[in-house]
């Protein structure tokens, strides 16, 4: 009876992670589809916006002064608030331009800490533990920036009084807390407040753009949204926490750096097979290049059509991963997928900007394949 009881009772737990699990993947699934809509609204945007912007001050420039100067400065002032928009929806699609280098974790916290003093009423006292050592690959300005929305959330949460409490610790590295981030060690950074907290029930919305709780007079806009997009560009996680009593806990992950062997590297993976090369013209000389340089025979175009044209002569497809997508189901060769950030293509991938030693290593596995796919046929 005993072995029963335990059973059930270790059954009901791996059931309730199981549940949390599967909630989580649904979310996830549904902020990647807004970055992704993001993503387009963004492109589309900024078409339009660019041609604006830049009459609207040619226009300004040999305007005379009068009702038309005027009207030009409002356009010219839309415009560039338009603008800061299109910077928050590039920054929630995750296509923001990072200048990431490696930075010490207690360094990072402490430079926002210093901006984030200033701004608290005096009623509200604020906590730090920052004692893990390590480093973590990060824009600085960008993390701040999400640490300062975080502060500024709470303290419209705590009002004039409350604590406000920043600490940071390494995450067990064996596994990883949710389904977005790949297993290995993370800093937790964990932005606590004593406010009113939020309402399990919205708890999924909060960084839906414009999502508020402050009701019809409250300020809307894109503020957590941004700071998801810029964890997410990290390579982190932004969540709220499990709350227990007041107040409200967002824990935001990022990977820290493990140090690299001192080994010599590995030779670069080389090969004298025919590569044909699909891809913008602004990248198609240096990618090629670098293809030429691992010993391949290149031959670059730009023209999807052409591609599949010639594709019968070669032994491997390199291909942007947008224009592949014009003969997509067509292709009968191997294929490694140029890709930018948040791109998916289903084969081997590279990350735009592309890495010699990445490309090397990704051409010889997809040529690797083709050939073990075929001993497999024979």
């Amino acid at each position: 009876m005993l072995v029963y009881y335990l059973g059930h009772f270790f059954s009901q737990i791996e059931m309730k992670e199981d549940l949390s699990w599967e909630r989580e993947r649904r979310w996830l699934e549904k902020m990647e589809a807004l970055s992704a809509t993001a993503r387009g609204i963004a492109h589309d945007l900024n078409n339009v916006l660019t041609p604006i912007l830049m009459n609207a001050e040619m226009a300004l420039a040999q305007a005379p002064e009068g009702s038309l100067r005027t009207f030009l400065e409002q356009i010219l002032e839309a415009a560039e608030r338009a603008k800061k928009l299109l910077g928050h929806i590039t920054a929630f699609g995750r296509q923001m331009q990072m200048e990431r280098r490696p930075v010490e974790v207690a360094e990072l916290l402490r430079g926002a800490i210093e901006r984030i003093r200033p701004t608290l009423p005096p009623g509200i006292e604020l906590r730090e533990e920052i004692r893990s050592p390590g480093t973590v690959m990060a824009d600085p300005p960008q993390i701040e920036k999400v640490l300062l929305d975080l502060a500024e959330n709470a303290v419209q949460a705590m009002g004039e009084e409350g604590t406000l409490e920043i600490s940071v610790e390494e995450v067990d590295p064996r596994s990883a807390p949710f389904p977005s981030m790949v297993p290995g060690p993370y800093f937790r950074i964990r932005v606590m407040d004593t406010g009113c907290g939020i309402n399990p029930a919205v708890k999924d919305l909060v960084f839906d753009p414009y999502f508020t709780t402050r009701g019809a007079d409250g300020r809307r806009g894109w503020g957590l949204s941004v700071a998801y997009g810029i964890v997410r560009n990290h390579e982190g996680a932004l969540r709220i926490a499990d709350q227990k009593g007041e107040g409200t806990i967002f824990d935001l992950f990022l990977p820290k750096m493990v140090q690299k062997s001192l080994e010599e590297p590995s030779p670069l993976p080389k090969g004298k097979e025919r590569v044909l090369l699909l891809e913008e013209g602004g990248l198609l000389g240096v990618e090629g290049e670098m293809l030429q340089r691992l010993g391949y025979r290149v031959v670059g175009v730009t023209a999807p059509s052409e591609a599949l044209g010639m594709l019968e002569g070669f032994d491997l497809l390199v291909a942007d991963g947008e224009l592949a997508k014009e003969i997509e189901g067509r292709i009968f060769k191997p294929v490694v997928f140029l890709c930018r950030f948040g791109e998916e293509a289903g084969g081997i991938t590279v990350r735009k900007p592309v890495l010699l030693r990445e490309l090397a290593e990704a051409v010889r596995r997809a040529l690797g394949k083709s050939q073990e796919d075929s001993w497999r046929r024979s």
